[in-house]
Protein backbone atom coordinates (compact mmCIF):
# COMPACT_ATOMS: atom_id res chain seq x y z
CA UNK A 1 0.00 0.00 0.00
CA UNK A 2 3.04 1.89 -1.34
CA UNK A 3 0.87 4.44 -3.36
CA UNK A 4 -1.64 5.65 -0.76
CA UNK A 5 1.40 6.95 1.78
CA UNK A 6 2.86 8.43 -1.25
CA UNK A 7 -0.29 10.23 -1.98
CA UNK A 8 -0.45 11.20 1.73
CA UNK A 9 3.05 12.63 1.56
CA UNK A 10 2.34 14.54 -1.79
CA UNK A 11 -1.08 15.66 -0.29
CA UNK A 12 0.96 16.99 3.10
CA UNK A 13 3.65 18.69 0.33
CA UNK A 14 1.32 20.95 -1.18
CA UNK A 15 -0.28 21.91 1.90
CA UNK A 16 2.61 23.00 3.37
CA UNK A 17 3.60 24.84 0.09
CA UNK A 18 0.35 26.88 0.66
CA UNK A 19 -2.18 25.18 -1.64
CA UNK A 20 -5.77 25.22 -0.01
CA UNK A 21 -7.69 22.13 -0.83
CA UNK A 22 -11.25 23.50 -2.69
CA UNK A 23 -14.52 21.45 -3.34
CA UNK A 24 -16.39 22.18 -6.39
CA UNK A 25 -20.27 21.50 -6.25
CA UNK A 26 -21.26 20.27 -9.70
CA UNK A 27 -24.35 17.84 -11.04
CA UNK A 28 -21.80 15.05 -11.28
CA UNK A 29 -21.08 15.32 -7.80
CA UNK A 30 -17.99 17.50 -5.67
CA UNK A 31 -14.87 18.06 -7.54
CA UNK A 32 -11.64 18.48 -5.57
CA UNK A 33 -8.82 20.52 -6.33
CA UNK A 34 -6.27 22.47 -4.77
CA UNK A 35 -5.80 25.88 -5.36
CA UNK A 36 -2.92 28.57 -4.90
CA UNK A 37 -2.48 32.31 -5.16
CA UNK A 38 0.45 34.20 -5.73
CA UNK A 39 2.38 37.35 -7.22
CA UNK A 40 3.92 35.70 -10.25
CA UNK A 41 3.63 36.77 -13.45
CA UNK A 42 2.62 33.99 -15.33
CA UNK A 43 -1.48 33.92 -16.01
CA UNK A 44 -3.45 31.46 -14.07
CA UNK A 45 -2.48 27.62 -14.60
CA UNK A 46 -5.10 25.23 -14.30
CA UNK A 47 -3.47 21.70 -14.34
CA UNK A 48 -5.63 18.54 -15.10
CA UNK A 49 -3.87 14.83 -14.42
CA UNK A 50 -4.43 11.57 -16.58
CA UNK A 51 -7.13 8.45 -16.16
CA UNK A 52 -6.35 6.45 -13.03
CA UNK A 53 -3.97 9.48 -11.64
CA UNK A 54 -4.84 12.39 -9.55
CA UNK A 55 -3.64 16.33 -8.94
CA UNK A 56 -1.36 15.08 -6.36
CA UNK A 57 0.75 13.08 -8.49
CA UNK A 58 1.50 16.24 -9.37
CA UNK A 59 3.05 17.94 -6.61
CA UNK A 60 6.72 18.54 -7.64
CA UNK A 61 5.62 20.41 -10.69
CA UNK A 62 2.85 22.36 -8.89
CA UNK A 63 5.64 23.14 -6.31
CA UNK A 64 7.93 24.35 -8.52
CA UNK A 65 5.74 26.08 -10.00
CA UNK A 66 4.62 28.77 -7.73
CA UNK A 67 7.53 31.07 -8.25
CA UNK A 68 6.02 32.06 -11.81
CA UNK A 69 2.41 31.73 -11.51
CA UNK A 70 0.14 34.62 -9.98
CA UNK A 71 -2.25 31.19 -9.42
CA UNK A 72 -2.21 27.71 -9.50
CA UNK A 73 -5.55 25.06 -9.97
CA UNK A 74 -5.04 21.45 -10.20
CA UNK A 75 -8.13 19.47 -10.10
CA UNK A 76 -9.29 15.61 -9.49
CA UNK A 77 -11.02 14.91 -12.69
CA UNK A 78 -15.03 13.21 -11.73
CA UNK A 79 -14.46 9.62 -10.14
CA UNK A 80 -10.54 10.30 -9.37
CA UNK A 81 -8.93 11.12 -6.09
CA UNK A 82 -11.22 13.10 -3.56
CA UNK A 83 -13.39 14.11 -5.91
CA UNK A 84 -16.68 12.09 -6.10
CA UNK A 85 -17.97 9.43 -8.54
CA UNK A 86 -20.76 10.77 -10.68
CA UNK A 87 -24.07 9.05 -9.79
CA UNK A 88 -24.13 8.11 -13.52
CA UNK A 89 -21.30 6.68 -12.97
CA UNK A 90 -18.12 7.12 -14.86
CA UNK A 91 -18.66 8.16 -18.92
CA UNK A 92 -18.07 11.05 -21.33
CA UNK A 93 -20.76 12.61 -20.85
CA UNK A 94 -20.59 13.01 -16.86
CA UNK A 95 -16.26 13.44 -17.09
CA UNK A 96 -17.20 16.29 -19.65
CA UNK A 97 -19.46 18.18 -17.31
CA UNK A 98 -18.13 17.53 -14.36
CA UNK A 99 -15.04 19.11 -15.75
CA UNK A 100 -16.83 22.11 -17.38
CA UNK A 101 -18.96 23.16 -14.45
CA UNK A 102 -15.66 22.75 -11.71
CA UNK A 103 -13.40 24.88 -14.21
CA UNK A 104 -16.50 26.96 -14.72
CA UNK A 105 -16.70 27.94 -10.99
CA UNK A 106 -12.13 27.56 -9.93
CA UNK A 107 -11.61 30.20 -12.96
CA UNK A 108 -11.87 34.12 -12.66
CA UNK A 109 -10.21 35.15 -15.32
CA UNK A 110 -8.45 33.36 -18.77
CA UNK A 111 -6.41 30.63 -17.89
CA UNK A 112 -3.42 28.68 -19.66
CA UNK A 113 -5.08 25.24 -19.12
CA UNK A 114 -2.73 22.22 -18.91
CA UNK A 115 -3.44 18.61 -19.49
CA UNK A 116 -1.57 15.10 -19.39
CA UNK A 117 -3.40 11.92 -20.99
CA UNK A 118 -6.85 11.85 -20.46
CA UNK A 119 -6.64 15.48 -18.85
CA UNK A 120 -5.58 16.49 -22.47
CA UNK A 121 -8.57 15.16 -23.74
CA UNK A 122 -10.56 17.19 -21.22
CA UNK A 123 -8.56 20.50 -21.53
CA UNK A 124 -9.74 20.29 -25.49
CA UNK A 125 -12.92 19.54 -24.81
CA UNK A 126 -13.17 22.40 -22.35
CA UNK A 127 -11.30 24.72 -24.34
CA UNK A 128 -13.61 24.23 -27.12
CA UNK A 129 -16.77 25.09 -25.20
CA UNK A 130 -15.35 27.24 -22.96
CA UNK A 131 -12.84 29.54 -25.12
CA UNK A 132 -13.11 32.50 -23.24
CA UNK A 133 -11.82 31.30 -20.38
CA UNK A 134 -8.67 30.07 -21.91
CA UNK A 135 -5.63 31.85 -22.92
CA UNK A 136 -3.41 28.87 -24.12
CA UNK A 137 -3.57 24.99 -23.83
CA UNK A 138 -0.59 22.96 -23.10
CA UNK A 139 -0.72 19.17 -24.03
CA UNK A 140 1.63 16.57 -22.54
CA UNK A 141 0.55 13.45 -24.52
CA UNK A 142 -2.75 14.19 -24.80
CA UNK A 143 -5.22 11.36 -25.19
CA UNK A 144 -8.88 10.79 -26.88
CA UNK A 145 -7.70 10.22 -30.69
CA UNK A 146 -9.84 8.18 -32.58
CA UNK A 147 -8.70 4.39 -32.65
CA UNK A 148 -11.01 1.83 -34.79
CA UNK A 149 -11.98 -2.19 -34.45
CA UNK A 150 -9.36 -4.15 -32.86
CA UNK A 151 -7.13 -0.75 -32.56
CA UNK A 152 -9.43 0.43 -30.06
CA UNK A 153 -8.93 -2.91 -28.60
CA UNK A 154 -5.80 -3.52 -28.05
CA UNK A 155 -5.27 0.12 -26.54
CA UNK A 156 -7.94 -0.23 -23.87
CA UNK A 157 -6.45 -3.58 -23.59
CA UNK A 158 -3.39 -1.72 -21.72
CA UNK A 159 -5.91 -0.84 -19.15
CA UNK A 160 -6.97 -4.09 -17.93
CA UNK A 161 -4.76 -5.82 -15.13
CA UNK A 162 -5.77 -9.02 -14.23
CA UNK A 163 -2.64 -9.75 -12.73
CA UNK A 164 0.31 -8.28 -11.19
CA UNK A 165 2.56 -8.54 -13.93
CA UNK A 166 0.29 -6.66 -15.91
CA UNK A 167 0.13 -3.75 -14.18
CA UNK A 168 3.94 -3.91 -13.82
CA UNK A 169 4.00 -3.71 -17.94
CA UNK A 170 1.52 -0.66 -17.61
CA UNK A 171 3.72 1.01 -15.20
CA UNK A 172 6.77 0.32 -17.84
CA UNK A 173 5.03 2.36 -20.45
CA UNK A 174 4.14 5.42 -18.17
CA UNK A 175 8.29 5.62 -17.60
CA UNK A 176 11.79 6.26 -19.30
CA UNK A 177 12.45 3.57 -17.42
CA UNK A 178 10.17 1.31 -14.77
CA UNK A 179 11.01 2.97 -11.60
CA UNK A 180 12.90 1.17 -8.56
CA UNK A 181 9.54 0.92 -6.88
CA UNK A 182 7.64 -0.49 -9.29
CA UNK A 183 6.56 -3.51 -7.63
CA UNK A 184 5.76 -1.51 -4.71
CA UNK A 185 2.66 -0.26 -5.90
CA UNK A 186 1.90 -2.37 -8.83
CA UNK A 187 -0.49 -3.87 -6.61
CA UNK A 188 -2.33 -0.13 -5.70
CA UNK A 189 -1.93 0.40 -9.64
CA UNK A 190 -4.00 -2.65 -10.04
CA UNK A 191 -6.50 -2.03 -7.58
CA UNK A 192 -7.61 1.33 -8.94
CA UNK A 193 -7.57 -0.16 -12.42
CA UNK A 194 -9.93 -3.06 -11.51
CA UNK A 195 -12.19 -1.12 -9.48
CA UNK A 196 -15.86 -1.46 -10.43
CA UNK A 197 -15.98 2.26 -11.52
CA UNK A 198 -12.88 2.36 -13.69
CA UNK A 199 -13.47 -0.83 -15.31
CA UNK A 200 -16.81 0.50 -16.04
CA UNK A 201 -15.01 3.85 -17.79
CA UNK A 202 -12.30 2.13 -19.83
CA UNK A 203 -15.23 -0.70 -21.05
CA UNK A 204 -17.42 2.15 -21.77
CA UNK A 205 -15.29 3.88 -24.57
CA UNK A 206 -16.63 3.36 -27.77
CA UNK A 207 -15.28 5.14 -30.96
CA UNK A 208 -17.81 7.85 -30.61
CA UNK A 209 -16.62 9.00 -27.50
CA UNK A 210 -12.77 9.80 -28.98
CA UNK A 211 -12.58 13.26 -30.79
CA UNK A 212 -13.21 14.54 -33.97
CA UNK A 213 -10.93 16.33 -36.47
CA UNK A 214 -12.64 19.02 -36.19
CA UNK A 215 -12.14 19.44 -32.03
CA UNK A 216 -8.80 20.09 -32.38
CA UNK A 217 -9.11 22.05 -35.96
CA UNK A 218 -11.62 24.67 -34.28
CA UNK A 219 -9.00 25.60 -31.09
CA UNK A 220 -8.49 29.12 -32.33
CA UNK A 221 -6.29 29.99 -28.68
CA UNK A 222 -2.63 29.26 -28.98
CA UNK A 223 -2.02 25.95 -28.25
CA UNK A 224 1.06 23.71 -28.04
CA UNK A 225 1.47 19.29 -27.98
CA UNK A 226 4.36 17.91 -26.39
CA UNK A 227 4.68 14.19 -27.43
CA UNK A 228 7.72 12.81 -25.94
CA UNK A 229 10.09 10.24 -27.44
CA UNK A 230 9.83 8.18 -25.18
CA UNK A 231 6.06 7.79 -25.27
CA UNK A 232 5.23 4.04 -25.20
CA UNK A 233 1.48 4.08 -24.18
CA UNK A 234 0.08 6.21 -26.69
CA UNK A 235 0.57 4.32 -30.87
CA UNK A 236 2.10 6.05 -33.47
CA UNK A 237 -1.43 6.60 -35.30
CA UNK A 238 -2.51 8.41 -32.20
CA UNK A 239 0.43 11.04 -32.70
CA UNK A 240 0.10 11.19 -36.54
CA UNK A 241 -3.82 11.94 -35.84
CA UNK A 242 -2.92 15.20 -34.01
CA UNK A 243 0.29 16.43 -35.79
CA UNK A 244 -2.75 16.05 -38.89
CA UNK A 245 -5.16 17.78 -37.18
CA UNK A 246 -3.92 20.72 -35.27
CA UNK A 247 -4.67 23.70 -36.22
CA UNK A 248 -1.42 25.80 -37.84
CA UNK A 249 -1.25 27.89 -34.71
CA UNK A 250 -0.54 25.08 -32.50
CA UNK A 251 3.00 23.87 -32.32
CA UNK A 252 3.55 19.90 -32.35
CA UNK A 253 6.85 19.40 -29.94
CA UNK A 254 8.78 15.97 -29.50
CA UNK A 255 11.04 16.44 -26.24
CA UNK A 256 12.55 13.59 -24.47
CA UNK A 257 9.78 12.83 -22.04
CA UNK A 258 8.07 9.64 -21.45
CA UNK A 259 3.82 9.61 -21.09
CA UNK A 260 4.20 11.06 -17.72
CA UNK A 261 7.17 13.45 -17.46
CA UNK A 262 5.77 14.60 -14.13
CA UNK A 263 7.32 11.27 -12.70
CA UNK A 264 10.41 11.54 -14.39
CA UNK A 265 10.83 14.86 -14.98
CA UNK A 266 8.87 17.45 -13.22
CA UNK A 267 11.83 20.17 -13.69
CA UNK A 268 12.20 20.02 -17.71
CA UNK A 269 8.01 19.71 -17.69
CA UNK A 270 8.25 22.98 -15.33
CA UNK A 271 10.31 24.31 -17.53
CA UNK A 272 7.94 23.40 -20.76
CA UNK A 273 5.25 24.81 -18.90
CA UNK A 274 6.89 27.82 -17.72
CA UNK A 275 8.00 28.36 -21.58
CA UNK A 276 4.76 28.10 -23.07
CA UNK A 277 3.01 30.69 -20.21
CA UNK A 278 5.90 33.59 -21.15
CA UNK A 279 5.47 33.00 -24.36
CA UNK A 280 1.46 33.71 -24.97
CA UNK A 281 1.04 37.13 -26.66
Amino acid sequence: MLLPIADRAGHAALRAAGFRKRTVATDEGAVFAYDWRGEGALPPLVVVHGIGSRAVHLSRVLVALRAHASRIVAVDLPGHGRSALPPSGLHRASMTRGVRQALDALIDEPAVLVGNSLGGLAVIRYAGAQHDRVRGVLLVAPGGAPSRGDDLTRFLGQFNMPRRRDAMAFLDKLHVRKPWYARLIAGDIRRTFQAGPMRAFVDGVTEDDLLAPDELSALHMPGRVLWGTHEKLLPPEQRAFFREHLPPHVEFEEPAFSHCPHFDAPGRLTDEIVRFAKGLP
